[in-house]
């Protein structure tokens, strides 16, 4: 066996100790340091013990103990990066070798992950927009055009609650303030998008929709916002079938991020009605499991699906 070293694992995301055995053939890691993201479908947090297969060399030659990067040279837009389900896709986009270009309304958020991730494999950009202007999603994919060449791929992630109303209950005011970022914000990215992907032949879009958009898990607002997006999804993606632009949703069930912060005081009667759908939730996931979905969907081993839904929820649909 190989003595015990420390080593930068993906250009010093996090900093693990690794023994070599079988000559380098497998590498046995210890993390250390350093804040948990996801490779190749597996959680590596400080703490955690895995081995990885590598490159047979006994000396490091590419940091990667032989993994392969499931988007190198790709290019991405991710909306609503600046915080939860966002911020994981684009921790893990770039760790696969992924040119990004994040857009949110906190920039200094958007800064301070695009420092945290600047000695990634991939690119990273921060771009601060809102997504319920035209002018700011459209800007974010102009810039990925200008500064890596092309647009791969469109993540329509930025997404905020209602307060629980049903629709007798439900306000105007609410009504605008959710549609506009939950659905005129992809409609806006997808069209943009969908236009750029035209000219170059082909291109991909993920969006992230909700279980609520099938259950009545939340408000009737946020609920027909999310169904709208499903609904975007399919016809898009018929739509273009035949000029190689994928897309396809994302439909998270209880994922531990900021969302809930953006529902203000609930309706209680809508709230107090939702709790008999919340008490068969499992317990909630963590944003890396929908990054992991994503980064599938992204890649080439999803390139036979079109139009569909991946359902993320730990089994809650099931019930």
């Amino acid at each position: 066996m190989f003595p015990k070293k420390k080593w930068f694992f993906e250009r010093h995301a996090c900093i693990i100790e690794k023994e070599r055995l079988c000559g380098g053939r497998y590498f046995i890691a210890d993390i250390t340091a350093g804040f948990p993201f996801a490779k190749g479908g597996v959680h590596l947090s400080p703490g955690k013990r895995f081995i990885f297969p590598g490159n047979g060399e006994t000396e490091k030659s590419t940091g990667r103990g032989g993994f392969h990067m499931r988007l190198e040279g790709k290019n991405v837009v991710i909306t609503g990066a600046s915080s939860g389900m966002g911020k994981a896709i684009a921790a893990l986009f770039v760790q696969e070798g992924a040119n990004v270009v994040i857009t949110a309304r906190r920039k200094e958020r958007l800064d301070s992950l695009a420092e945290e991730l600047k000695e990634a494999p991939g690119k990273i950009i921060a771009v601060a927009g809102d997504v319920s202007k035209q002018e700011d999603i459209e800007g974010a994919i102009d810039t990925a055009v200008r500064e890596f060449g092309k647009l791969d791929i469109l993540i329509n992630n930025a997404g905020i609650m209602d307060d629980m109303s049903p629709i007798g209950e439900a306000t105007n005011e609410k009504l605008d303030a959710v549609f506009s970022i939950n659905v005129f914000g992809p409609f806006y990215g997808m069209r943009k998008a969908v236009q750029v992907f035209q000219e170059q032949g082909g291109g991909n879009i993920i969006n992230i929709a909700s279980l609520g958009g099938m259950r009545s898990c939340a408000g009737a607002i946020y609920c027909a916002s999310k169904a709208a997006v499903i609904s975007l999804t399919k016809n898009t993606s018929f739509m273009y079938q035949e000029e190689g632009i994928r897309v396809n949703a994302i439909a998270p069930g209880g994922i531990n991020t900021e969302i809930a912060t953006s529902m203000g005081m609930p309706n209680m009667a809508g709230y107090g009605r939702v709790q008999k759908v919340l008490a068969a939730a499992p317990a909630p996931g963590e944003a890396e499991d929908i990054a992991n979905a994503a980064l599938f969907l992204a890649s080439e081993e999803s390139k036979y699906i079109n139009g569909d839904v991946l359902i993320v929820d730990g089994g809650w649909n099931a019930g």
